[in-house]
């Protein structure tokens, strides 16, 4: 069958239990930067020179545009083309478990691009140790920024600390704060942009505790929040009025 014959069935059959967000991302690399360029040729026909020629090159020569003009400014970073590489690579690996196709993606046919991060020891220690100074040891608790991100160090994802709701946090129980993580904020140009997703990253809503620090964190965006309000251009969309980090 042709590559997009087995995108569709692939698509399908072989991950839909996947999450939505991931199926979208997956969506994007085949239908932008995979099918366009090798999606009419035959599975057995994706030789290393048709691979190399055909689909790495010209996805690896793409530039950002200006003003209608190209730059030289790659379309796709190391990290972003790595994905793509990864999506191709499960595409050709399934099929040829499946239906005993000559090309599976390996790294002796072409090197996935590594996008730079910490590795060493020493490295890391040191990445940690800045977290660490930024919102801990010396934070600069009076920019907005601070209480946003100073969460993300109790585990919550971005998406699921921007869909907190003022309602979700309990602070009844002096000796036990906690926030009910329920939703996240998304966005999808196909459903009008931003919306709230009544679910979290594994499907499972779950209470996380406030620990001093955290406790303070969400309190100074309530009392910010609640100075923000009395400004007479507070006029939020009545769908996000609840945001916490509105």
């Amino acid at each position: 069958m042709l590559l997009s014959e087995w995108a569709a069935e692939w698509r399908s059959d072989w991950i839909r239990d996947q999450e939505e967000s991931t199926l979208k991302i997956y969506d994007g690399h085949i239908k932008t930067y995979i099918l366009p360029y090798i999606g009419n040729y035959h599975l057995n026909e994706l030789t290393p020179l048709v691979l190399k020629r055909y689909w790495w090159k010209p996805v690896s020569e793409l530039r950002k545009t200006k003003d209608g003009v190209a730059t030289d400014i790659p379309l796709l970073g190391a990290a972003a083309l790595g994905n793509v590489y990864t999506t191709l690579r499960m595409l050709l690996t399934t099929a040829h478990h499946k239906h005993g196709t000559r090309i599976s993606l390996t790294e002796k046919l072409m090197a996935k691009p590594v996008h730079r991060r910490p590795e060493t020891d020493r490295e890391v220690k040191a990445a940690a140790a800045h977290l660490r100074n930024i919102f801990l040891d010396n934070p600069n608790k009076d920019d907005p920024r601070w209480s946003l991100f100073a969460l993300s160090l109790l585990g919550v994802r971005l998406s699921e600390r921007l869909g907190i709701s003022v309602s979700d946090i309990d602070l009844a129980d002096p000796d036990d704060p906690i926030i009910h993580i329920s939703k996240q904020l998304e966005f999808d140009k196909a459903k009008g942009g931003w919306y709230l997703k009544n679910a979290t990253k594994n499907g499972e809503p779950r209470a996380v505790p406030l620990p001093p620090l955290f406790l303070e964190a969400v309190q100074r965006q309530l009392a910010w929040r609640k100075e923000w309000a009395s400004s007479p251009d507070w006029n939020p969309d009545p769908r996000f009025a609840d945001l916490l980090f509105l």
